[in-house]
């Protein structure tokens, strides 16, 4: 696996979702038919946003410590176009760098270890306050095409809460809205 590869999968990812020009002529990888989101919030997610923090919830709401497997510290962004074409990338703080040029299968490993991303188009349904992520493409090829998310916003911030676990344990990752460039340029603005 060539370092190149590993590093620039999540940009690849990002980049291609946001040089879309059209809507898909398929939909999502399941093959449901692509619809841009029509609701009123949708200028409301529109724009790019920064990760401010990923907690853990159990049934009863108390915060749960991280497990020692997931790094409680990440970094990552969530960008919904005004188009209907959303990109996510997430990452642990802290990633070691490779000894050589090329990785070794553990390095490798460890780059992609705790790292999420993928993109697609979004929906929002005001009646139960979820969005809707319908992957294009991911990281991870094994993600169900269909990610709902409970979604609550709060100033200038967006928490998402994916459905909970069977034992009811449940993420809460909480955004903040990045401003946009003081002097974009026509490539911005398009």
């Amino acid at each position: 696996m060539r370092v190149a590869s590993i590093t620039s999968i999540g940009l690849a990812l990002i980049v291609t979702a946001l040089n879309a020009q059209a809507p898909p002529a398929g939909g999502g990888r399941d093959g449901t038919k692509w619809a841009p989101p029509v609701s009123a919030l949708t200028d409301r997610f529109v724009g790019t946003w920064k990760l401010a923090s990923i907690e853990r919830r159990n049934a009863v709401g108390n915060v749960l410590e991280p497990t020692p497997a997931a790094s409680p510290e990440r970094s990552g962004y969530l960008i919904y176009g005004a188009s209907g074409y959303m990109a996510v990338s997430i990452m642990p703080v802290g990633r070691k760098k490779y000894a050589g040029a090329q990785p070794t299968d553990d390095e490798a490993k460890a780059a992609i270890t705790g790292y999420a991303a993928y993109f697609g188009t979004f929906t929002i349904n005001e009646a139960d306050s979820s969005v809707t992520h319908h992957l294009q493409g991911s990281l991870n090829p094994g993600m169900a095409s269909e990610q709902k998310r409970i979604f609550e916003f709060v100033g200038n911030r967006l928490t998402l809460r994916p459905p909970a676990a069977s034992n009811g344990d449940q993420s809460r990752l909480t955004w903040e809205r990045v401003a946009d460039l003081p002097d974009m340029s026509a490539e911005h603005r398009r």
